[in-house]
């Protein structure tokens, strides 16, 4: 999750996509919004089941001058010792 969220501040698409699966990089626009400033990231729990992962967090960021944050719990999948994000719900 650090590492994405790291991608995304830095605008690195090409992280982004290949740490998604399939499933989930159809449902990506493979945009990254350079309006948004991203802030912290506060990870608030996370869980591993054997090839399941769960992520709460809380992404702190700035857009067009105004302070937003998003609260999401992200599900990763892992294949053959890497991590891959499956989905995500916003709270």
């Amino acid at each position: 999750m650090r590492s994405r969220y790291t991608a995304f501040s830095k605008n690195r698409l090409d992280y982004i996509e290949k740490t998604m699966r399939k499933e989930a990089l159809e449902k990506f626009d493979g945009k990254i919004d350079s309006r948004i400033e991203w802030l912290k990231l506060d990870v608030l729990y996370s869980e591993e089941s054997g090839n399941t992962g769960t992520v709460i967090f809380v992404a702190k960021f700035k857009c067009n001058g105004q302070e937003h944050f998003m609260h999401e719990t992200s599900t990763f999948e892992k294949i053959e010792g890497k991590w891959y994000y499956t989905k995500g719900t916003l709270s």
